[in-house]
């Protein structure tokens, strides 16, 4: 989509985004050129090869806190855990609701919250906790993409989860992700906020993006291992552990602003003698857990 906007003065980042009207029960998708100044100052055409293209100011982000206590309705940005982590008081970070293939609400997150990043084997109906009290179970993980989807249990102790980021805009809830391009285009900037249960919120630079690499991982009983790691956004090296899982988000106003979800954090590592840290585009989880964020639901 960005390919729409690359001669287009103004317009630094896209985002699909919904519009707000339906086609045919979904919902209709718009471009959308941020202007890197003033809206009116920039020369954002109304319409690219056919596609409908809306001009709109970016809206700052503005975190509250690191949210580590417990949450009736669990929102993205908190704090989970296993009950058999080591150590006890280890915790790692919701990103935000997901819809699986059958329209089904999932908490999405980082799958090394439950297994170590090596381990491969199945994980579905792994119990997950937030803060002590039992919240759901595994639904579906990738472990290339260190990704999962928590499914609410029938006897949990939570009533469900909240279509928005707790320290973030609460009035913004997830409604769209950043495309494939637009993280492309966004390398060397800082364009979005990184939250996460330890560091709160932090602004990484970008420094490559959709990369494939070979992550090193070593157990407890100092066994080694390996994994391949796919499409992973390399950031500057600002998370520290518990940030695991966190999202990765902007702001982009269109009738009801929405947060736009850019992937989540997954670790750190270091790339050509340079430490970074890396984490999933949210494309890339869209595309292989089968799942879809805000008003863009699998169907």
């Amino acid at each position: 989509m960005s390919e729409l906007l690359k001669d287009t003065k103004g317009s630094s980042i896209t985002a699909i985004v919904p519009d707000g009207d339906e086609v045919d029960g979904r919902w209709k998708p718009v471009v959308m050129g941020i202007a890197e100044g003033p809206r009116d100052d920039a020369q954002i055409a109304a319409e690219r090869h056919g596609v409908g293209v809306q001009a709109v100011d970016q809206i700052p982000i503005e975190f509250k806190d690191c949210w580590q206590q417990e949450y009736q309705t669990v929102p993205g940005g908190v704090a989970l855990n296993r009950q058999d982590m080591v150590p006890a008081d280890s915790y790692y970070t919701a990103t935000c609701r997901v819809y699986n293939n059958s329209d089904e609400p999932r908490m999405l997150t980082c799958r090394h919250g439950v297994a170590l990043p090596c381990d491969e084997s199945d994980q579905e109906g792994t119990t997950v906790e937030q803060w002590g009290d039992d919240f759901g179970t595994v639904a579906d993980a990738d472990p290339n993409l260190d990704a999962m989807t928590i499914e609410v249990g029938q006897n949990s102790g939570r009533d469900g989860i909240s279509n928005t980021i707790e320290g973030h805009i609460d009035d913004y809830p997830v409604g769209a992700y950043y495309t494939r391009d637009s993280i492309a285009d966004a390398v060397n900037s800082s364009p979005w906020s990184q939250y996460g249960c330890s560091t709160c919120d932090t602004n990484p630079e970008i420094y490559a993006p959709e990369v494939d690499f070979t992550l090193q991982c070593q157990a407890p009983d100092g066994s080694t291992s390996s994994i391949q790691m796919q499409d992973q956004v390399l950031r500057e090296q600002v998370a520290q552990g518990g940030d695991s899982g966190g999202p990765w988000v902007g702001i982009y106003p269109i009738n009801i602003p929405h947060t736009v979800v850019a992937g989540m954090v997954n670790g750190s590592t270091v790339v050509n003698n340079t430490p970074v840290d890396f984490g999933t585009a949210a494309f890339a989880i869209q595309r292989d857990l089968d799942v879809s964020f805000g008003p863009f639901r699998a169907r």
